[in-house]
């Protein structure tokens, strides 16, 4: 894959798992090129207000999502939920539900090519 796809795959990721969420506000916090060892990935945050809604239905939700795509997830139900996501089209991935904000923060896969070149 070229490092355009690693990182526009990322992006798509969790713009979809914040479209599975019935919040509003969600804006790029995050996006960034460095280096890896076989030349560059991607770390990509989406942020918003978090909701008035059942947190753990919807770590539950975005973790059956991230399965479905060929990830292995991992859910934290303690306080504030937690999922944890790997594998798949991208190298790991989370969705936190708070304290204050929900976000989803991923890294793309590594690929040939040159931070550079994407800042």
């Amino acid at each position: 894959m070229t490092p355009e796809q690693v990182r526009d795959s990322l992006i798509k990721i969790a713009e979809d798992t914040a479209a599975l969420l019935d919040i509003d506000g969600w804006k790029d916090e995050v996006s960034l090129a460095q280096g890896c060892s076989a030349g560059v990935e991607f770390g990509y945050t989406y942020a918003a207000p978090p909701a008035d809604s059942v947190r753990l239905a919807e770590a539950r939700k975005v973790a059956e999502y991230w399965r479905s795509l060929g990830m292995e997830t991992r859910v934290n139900s303690e306080n504030d939920p937690v999922v944890f996501g790997s594998g798949g089209p991208i190298q790991s991935i989370s969705f936190s539900t708070g304290p204050g904000m929900y976000d989803v923060s991923g890294t793309s896969l590594c690929v040939p090519g040159e931070p550079d070149d994407y800042r």
